[in-house]
């Protein structure tokens, strides 16, 4: 779709840069369920939203008794008197900031972004940017981007797991749903 030396300008953006992660989420869910992608492309996507998940809420949890036994300690005002309270009023406004950081910041979100962008590239490739942004039109926008992610994990098992081809349908069973847009030589505008 792009020339190499457009895609090399610090300018250029994907076509679905304006979506949101739920949105990029539901085009993969959507993809996957009409059989367009298959569990062997998912998988690293799924695992790395599964460590995202545990690692963008619990790191923090889990450092915090650290925090409370450190931090004070390197201030000589909570040393001294009665400084339960303070020691754990310093500890909360202290470990704020490197919560926010860590929720902005976190390794593990950049390389689930990263994932997802590949597997949008992808999808672009395969079907088309028109096809890829029309299956974007339905998402209910209650969903969260975790929600969706659920959703995509719960249909892979289904499609893989030991009831695939008895009670769910297998994923070899059938076809895309989906064909290749002819609209989709057209470059963006």
């Amino acid at each position: 779709m792009y020339t190499e030396e457009q895609k090399a300008s610090p300018y250029h953006r994907e076509f679905w840069h304006l979506l949101s992660n739920e949105e990029r989420s539901w085009v993969i869910l959507r993809c996957y369920s009409d059989n367009i992608l298959k569990k062997h492309e998912v998988e690293a996507y799924l695992q790395k939203d599964r460590l995202n998940n545990w690692f963008t809420n619990t790191l923090p949890l889990g450092i915090f008794p650290l925090l409370y036994k450190t931090l004070p300690e390197l201030s000589p005002a909570l040393k001294f008197g009665h400084a339960a309270n303070r020691k754990l009023g310093f500890t909360l406004l202290a470990g704020l900031p490197l919560f926010i950081a860590w929720r902005r910041l976190n390794p593990f979100r950049t390389a689930l972004t990263a994932e997802r962008e590949r597997l949008l590239e992808v999808l672009a490739k395969r079907i088309g940017w028109t096809h890829l942004l029309n299956s974007n039109e339905l998402l209910p926008r209650w969903m969260t981007e975790f929600e969706i992610n659920r959703r995509l994990r719960v249909i892979v098992k289904q499609r893989t797991g030991a009831l695939a081809g008895i009670v769910f349908p297998t994923q070899e069973g059938w076809a895309p749903l989906l064909a290749k847009d002819p609209w989709s030589q057209v470059e963006p505008s």
